[in-house]
């Protein structure tokens, strides 16, 4: 597919793409990396067409309570920018995105985890997996 694909290396601060470029960003487990989120955001709705979607699937903080550490994406707070579920919907919006849906997958993340630690207390660990 190298005929429809394009890889670019830039940073989700600094989108290198003209305004209104996609139709749809999807993002996978990076807002918890970033922290300034407003400029996240903001660069997502730029790059996005009227009527175009963010679709995404991140780690929220609760309630607002401190993480465990460390977490598989981060050993330490020092380096972890998780946002409440209430602030990143509040910056969304102030960055001029409208949402339409809002899916919380607490329970199902538990239960991915406990089945994959189950998984490895009978198993093992995996050659690659959280536990690295």
């Amino acid at each position: 597919m190298s005929d429809r694909v394009e890889l670019r290396h830039g940073s989700a601060l600094k989108i290198p793409y003209e305004d209104e470029r996609f139709d749809i960003v999807w993002t996978e487990h990076v807002q918890m990396n970033i922290a300034d989120k407003n400029r996240f955001y903001s660069e997502i709705a730029r790059v996005l067409r009227p009527g175009g979607r963010l679709l995404f699937h991140d780690i929220f903080r609760g309630l607002g309570d401190v993480p465990f550490y460390p977490a598989p994406w981060v050993e330490n707070e020092s380096i972890s920018s998780l946002a409440t579920v209430r602030e990143a919907r509040s910056i969304i919006e102030q960055v001029g995105l409208e949402i339409d849906q809002w899916l919380i997958k607490v329970q199902e993340s538990i239960e991915f985890f406990q089945r994959m630690l189950a998984h490895i207390e009978a198993d093992g660990p995996p050659p690659i997996g959280i536990h690295l």
